[in-house]
């Protein structure tokens, strides 16, 4: 029952929003009453605080890209860009940036949301060192290359909200590659 209506709530807030997001939009959706929905979650907040953790907690749990003694740097920044790329082009983050922007006049709810999207960011980030590191970048080059990486596709996917232009957004991603690599490598 709690699954059925965490994906509600997802759905709710992916169609409408937070702006338009009701309980008893979720209910319905689930079909179920807004007893059984108060019986898991008694407050709005916490069924937002409740999707944002089952929708990271669905996220750790993705298998990582499996990394290889034999990996060339090359082939790690592949590996980083398309799981950054998986993150920030999914419905996980949209969600996400709907409700960051939806609860900025509720600052309590939204330093929670911010908690839970931190924790989980930073934990993927250190893996990224670790790996880099293992291939002999220095930590603090590997977590510039990292945070360089994540903001560009990040600021892809937000721009990719209105301006769809594939070609553009593969050549840029290209290019920071190509930037990231040359700093990590200096050739």
């Amino acid at each position: 029952m709690k699954q059925r209506l965490l994906g509600a709530a997802k759905a709710v807030l992916r169609d409408k929003g937070y702006a338009a997001f009701r309980v008893a939009d979720v209910c319905d959706v689930a079909k179920v009453s807004k007893g059984a929905l108060l019986h898991h979650f008694p407050t709005k907040d916490e069924l937002i605080i409740g999707l944002v953790n089952d929708m990271y907690a669905d996220k750790e749990t993705e298998t990582e890209i499996a990394a290889t003694e034999s990996e060339s740097l090359t082939d790690l920044l592949d590996k980083l860009f398309q799981e950054s790329m998986a993150f920030f082009f999914s419905e996980t983050f949209a969600v996400s940036l709907n409700l960051t922007v939806g609860v900025a006049r509720e600052p309590g709810l939204r330093e929670t949301i911010f908690t839970i999207i931190g924790k989980f960011r930073r934990n993927k980030e250190a893996v990224w060192v670790k790996r880099l590191a293992a291939a002999g970048i220095p930590k603090k080059k590997a977590a510039d290359a990292i945070y360089i990486a994540n903001t560009t596709i990040r600021g892809l996917a937000v721009r990719g909200v209105w301006d769809e232009n594939r070609k553009q957004m593969d050549e840029i991603q290209a290019k920071c590659k190509s930037m990231i690599l040359l700093s990590l490598t200096g050739s």
